[in-house]
């Protein structure tokens, strides 16, 4: 099905997906809380801790198919909602207990949740875009997405230091947080239009992407591996007197900030330029972050510039990636194929946890941004190997 593919404007753009976005906002304020408190939450080692943090991407990565399949054929909203309670219900019961089993088993099911909310939110925003504004509707995602993030981690910061004798309330606090984005969202939101699968063959979501977005999918594993790699980050930081709670909440804040207003330009530039080029400014920014954060740990600070630079370079990442998938599936398909980015998204990490407890436990903070700059090099280079192969092999 070929889209229209008349101009909206930036504003009218919002206007259409302004309740979504400020679900996702809220939900990520969840998420990026989640992220500071809960390995420290955790009381094992960091490889233990590893790997219960990498159970919640499991699930999502096992579910995230039978999740697009299900929204390709009963709708976008439904699912997202019960993600969104299911989530502030799982919360909760953390904030609970600090039995680990019972810890394990809530924050694997969280995976369900996420899988449910995420596939749900990119779903509706590739149904409620086209292709000529879709990386301006990515973009915008992304800024509340990573500006939930970094609200997200102040309020981790400032948690850690009001409920340091009971960290248990830091959880009821942020699940009843998500329970106010899951009423915002029942009140509010309302399903877009869009085709119904009716297809009941086995599900490949695979031929639903031609040659060139097939070969963004192993970039696509490296990113979010980097991102498991850096969810695990406070868990081995050593937090002093330079980078205690509040300046690692800070610091993390002041980096997702830069990372969400640029990801906005950058997503209604590969509207215009084309998603490809736009891609490959963020390839070289993420690969410059990595490394740049490895040769001046600990020295962060003192270069702030340079990082600064990176990090609104890697911005272009993920917009132009998400925005060149919806140009390419058919309407009837978007949730099961996002539902393979989503899987992708789980396993990937899932990886980063692991390998994150695992440098955390024989290395430090500086081997784990050299482990990231090295996995997510050879992605690029067999991303870049597909292509190269594909337009060869093209008419």
């Amino acid at each position: 099905m070929l889209e229209q593919q008349k101009t909206t404007s930036p504003k009218t753009l919002v206007g259409e997906l302004s309740v979504l976005y400020i679900s996702v906002f809220l939900t990520r304020i969840v998420f990026g809380a989640i992220v500071i408190l809960f390995p420290s939450y955790v009381d094992a080692g960091p490889f233990v801790s590893g790997v219960v943090i990498a159970l919640y991407p499991i699930l999502e990565a096992g579910s995230a198919l039978p999740v697009g399949r299900y929204l390709d054929r009963a709708g976008r909203r439904k699912p997202f909602l019960m993600g969104l309670f299911l989530m502030a219900a799982l919360t909760v019961a953390i904030g609970l207990t600090f039995d680990i089993t019972l810890i394990a088993i809530a924050h694997t099911l969280m995976g369900l949740a996420a899988a449910t909310t995420t596939i749900g939110s990119l779903t509706m925003i590739t149904d409620l875009t086209r292709k000529s504004n879709r990386g301006g509707g990515m973009g915008l995602f992304d800024f509340a997405n990573i500006a939930g993030y970094a609200a997200g981690a102040l309020l981790a910061g400032r948690f850690e230091v009001q409920f340091q004798d009971d960290p248990g309330y830091s959880f009821l606090a942020i699940g009843v947080l998500m329970l106010v984005a899951a009423i915002v969202s029942l009140i509010f939101l309302k399903e877009p239009e869009h085709p119904k699968s009716e297809e009941r063959s086995p599900l490949n979501p695979l031929r639903n992407f031609d040659s060139e977005t097939k070969a963004l999918l192993p970039m696509w594993l490296g990113i979010t591996t980097i991102v498991g790699l850096a969810f695990f980050l406070p868990k081995i930081f050593p937090r002093g007197e330079l980078l205690g709670s509040s300046n690692l909440g800070l610091l993390a804040a002041a980096g997702l900030v830069t990372l969400g207003v640029a990801a906005t330009g950058f997503g209604r530039l590969s509207d215009k330029i084309g998603r490809e080029k736009v891609i490959v400014i963020g390839v070289i920014g993420q690969l410059g972050l990595l490394i740049s954060l490895a040769l001046t740990y600990p020295n962060w600070f003192g270069n702030m510039a340079l990082l600064g630079i990176f990090i609104f370079l890697t911005s272009a990442l993920v917009p132009s990636v998400l925005a060149a998938v919806g140009d390419r599936i058919r309407g009837e398909m978007r949730g099961s194929a996002l539902g393979l980015y989503s899987m992708m998204l789980g396993v990937g990490l899932a990886v980063g946890n692991i390998a994150g407890g695992y440098v955390g436990e024989v290395a430090g903070v500086r081997e784990l941004f050299l482990v990231g700059f090295g996995i997510f090099a050879v992605s690029v280079m067999v991303s870049a190997l597909i292509a190269y192969r594909a337009k060869r092999v093209s008419p």
